[in-house]
C-alpha cells in the first residue's frame, strides 16, 4: 500500500505559504484585482521568506526541495490571491526552462535572482 501522506517538510512549506498569504497577500487582494496591479514588493518578501525557488537546487539559489512543496505553496497562495499565485507558478515554469536547458551563466543569473524575488519570468 502506498503512503500519500505529506512529509514534515512539505507540511512546513504549506503552513509557511498559508501564513504568508494571509499576512501579506490578503490585505489589498481585491483592490489589486480591480486595478490590475502586481505587487512586486510582496514578491520580494516572498523571496526573502524562502518561498520562491523551492524546487531548484541550492547551488542556483533555490531551496533544493521537491516539486510537491512548490505546488503546495502555489495552492496556498492561490487560496488568498489567485492572480498572484498563478503568476508565481508561471514565472517558476519560465525558470524551470532555464534550469533544464540554460547555460551555467543563465542558471546562476536568472535562477538566483528569481529565488530572491528580484527577477520575474514571463511567457509570451
Amino acid at each position: 500500500m502506498m503512503d500519500f501522506s505529506l512529509t514534515e517538510k512539505q507540511l512546513q512549506y504549506k503552513k509557511r505559504a498559508s501564513e504568508f498569504a494571509k499576512r501579506e497577500l490578503a490585505p489589498g487582494a481585491q483592490e489589486r484585482d480591480m486595478t490590475e496591479e502586481f505587487p512586486m514588493d510582496i514578491l520580494k518578501k516572498l523571496g526573502a521568506a524562502g518561498l520562491i525557488g523551492i524546487q531548484f537546487p541550492k547551488e542556483y539559489g533555490g531551496q533544493g526541495e521537491d516539486y510537491l512543496s512548490f505546488i503546495l505553496t502555489v495552492e496556498e497562495l492561490c487560496k488568498v490571491d489567485s492572480a498572484f499565485g498563478i503568476a508565481y507558478a508561471i514565472s517558476s515554469t519560465f525558470t524551470t526552462g532555464i534550469m533544464l536547458f540554460g547555460t551555467e551563466e543563465q542558471k546562476n543569473t536568472a535562477c538566483r535572482g528569481f529565488s530572491k524575488g528580484m527577477r520575474w519570468g514571463a511567457l509570451r
